[in-house]
């Protein structure tokens, strides 16, 4: 409990640091075509991070539970160097192309602010050869538990940051807030990395190589496209009013930190022991800690939800309402964060069911049925957006998480009953 709750803080300092970054942005500058593009501009980095990053660290972490000290110094030196290269590679093609592909994800937008979100598409682009190498960092440190120490060396990177946009923003603008915000990836890399260990070449003899990019592959694949739901917002809200994309970037932000507190807190360390569990064909075990923590998870997820409905908008009013961020849009956002609570709610449960299939080093199953209700969305948010504009896509991020949620626990449930079966 003491390490739960230890967690919940770190990660929880660690993300309103995030956040206290993008009030800074939206009070200083305020909601409008200036802050939509630099939103804009950053979704690519943030799908790379939830595509690569994110499927990094969940295929590395079970397959580095377990092992000695010494091997898992080895094998992360070697992920992290040829990752790195690998990542650096996808930056230089993206940066020389950019010109081309970024205004195709934001048509309502006018030329000059097209403009304006490809140059800071290509500052916020370098930032994904440091978010490759931080996922191979943070999977070392959760196979070895040390979970309180990614989220601690995140946190002060985030500090760092907030601190020099305050001087730098009245300044430079968005531009500021963009090569800080990549500046901010790197600093976290180059803090990560006495934490493993000695350095040593690479050596691609080393079985983890094949057997990482065995369970990658399948992910890559579906997750290239199921996670492109970002840019599928961002392309129908270019057509609203100036300052809309703003503030549901916003709303998810706040919720995406909320998860992340949650599946850090609690998930994560459940997930690694799934891992162990599963290893040991310990299923009943295995099915048993998953149950109960999917209650869990559910229940605060839900009780925050509610306190949100009750008592939401006052307290935002209070701790965001400032500057040019006015009574309208704080209004705006608490609407916003109603229509998509199930964005929070069924995505922190996803994230544990996603989880178990990882911890069975089953990569393909989560995959497929991410691919297949990222497809309904399409059309769904397609659908309200024409009905209910801003409202509508709101509504239909909500729906498509707890879509998501039923096809993914389906499977799970159906392999318990038949393991009670079997025994």
């Amino acid at each position: 409990m003491s390490r739960t709750l230890a967690l919940a803080m770190m990660s929880a300092l660690n993300i309103a640091s995030t956040l206290a970054f993008q009030w800074i942005v939206l009070t200083m500058i305020g909601p409008g075509s200036e802050t939509d593009a630099l939103f804009a501009a950053m979704t690519l980095p943030q799908i790379f991070a939830s595509v690569i990053s994110a499927s990094l660290a969940n295929v590395l972490t079970p397959i580095l539970a377990g092992e000695t000290d010494d091997d898992q110094r080895r094998d992360c030196w070697t992920l992290l160097i040829v990752s790195g290269a690998g990542f650096l590679v996808v930056t230089l093609a993206l940066e020389l192309t950019s010109a081309w592909w970024t205004p195709l994800t934001v048509p309502g937008f006018t030329k000059p602010h097209q403009d304006l979100t490809v140059h800071l598409a290509r500052i916020s682009l370098i930032g994904i050869v440091f978010t490759g190498m931080n996922a191979v960092q943070t999977a070392l440190a959760f196979a070895r538990h040390r979970y309180i120490r990614v989220d601690a060396i995140a946190a002060l990177a985030n500090v760092v940051a907030v601190g020099t946009l305050i001087v730098l923003i009245p300044y430079y603008g968005v531009e500021a807030a963009a090569w800080i915000g990549t500046g901010r990836l790197c600093l976290q890399t180059l803090l990560l990395l006495p934490g493993m260990g000695r350095a040593s070449l690479p050596d691609l003899r080393q079985p983890i190589v094949g057997l990482a990019w065995r369970r990658l592959k399948p992910l890559l694949v579906g997750a290239s496209y199921y996670k492109m739901d970002p840019l599928v917002d961002r392309f129908l809200l270019s057509a609203l009013p100036a300052g809309s994309l703003s503030l549901l970037y916003l709303a998810q932000q706040l919720y995406g930190a909320a998860s992340q507190v949650l599946v850090k807190a609690v998930g994560v360390p459940v997930i690694t022991q799934l891992s162990v569990l599963a290893k040991a064909d310990d299923d009943a075990n295995f099915n048993l800690l998953l149950r109960r923590t999917f209650i869990v998870m559910g229940g605060l997820s839900i009780t925050g939800v509610l306190a949100l409905i009750l008592i939401g908008q006052p307290i935002l009013a209070t701790a965001i309402q400032f500057g040019r961020f006015g009574a309208k849009d704080s209004h705006t956002l608490w609407l916003l964060l109603v229509l998509t609570s199930g964005m929070f709610v069924a995505g922190s449960l996803g994230s544990l069911a996603s989880g178990a299939f990882y911890a069975r080093g089953d990569t393909r199953t989560p995959t497929l049925l991410g691919s297949l209700s990222f497809t309904i969305a399409i059309g769904l948010k397609i659908l309200m957006f024409w009905l209910y504009g801003l409202v509508g896509v709101a509504i239909a991020i909500s729906l498509y998480y707890v879509m998501s949620l039923v096809m993914l626990t389906v499977p799970l449930y159906r392999r318990a009953l038949d393991q009670r079966h079997v025994l």
